[in-house]
């Protein structure tokens, strides 16, 4: 990822999103793919950076990012019609609404 790794981009959308609560009482962020990442930090219990998440077709993520989440979240899957990906996303969508739902107390929605 080097140039657009976690530790390069993260403080840019940390700085960005902190303009946007600045201006805005709610704020919610939706990551694609490497974008997953982000948005599950921003999500991240006590930072007050965003109130609810979305990713979709997430990659990049760590199972500490996950259990960190502390805000309402939302996974789009795009596992409707391929059934490989959809048994992999199956057993990945189970680690993530466990780990959410102890982390927040709320289950997360699956769409796909």
């Amino acid at each position: 990822m080097g140039r657009n790794g976690k530790d390069k981009r993260g403080p840019e959308i940390d700085a960005a999103t902190k303009e946007l609560k600045s201006k805005f009482k709610k704020v919610g962020a939706i990551g694609y793919c490497y974008g997953g990442w982000a948005v599950l930090q921003l999500g991240t219990k006590g930072k007050g950076l965003a109130d609810a998440i979305s990713t979709a077709h997430a990659s990049a993520l760590t199972k500490e990012e996950i259990a960190g989440v502390g805000v309402p979240v939302q996974i789009l899957c795009e596992c409707a019609h391929d059934t490989e990906v959809k048994q992999r996303a199956t057993r990945d969508w189970s680690m993530l609404t466990s780990l959410t739902y102890y982390s927040t107390g709320t289950r997360p929605q699956l769409h796909g």
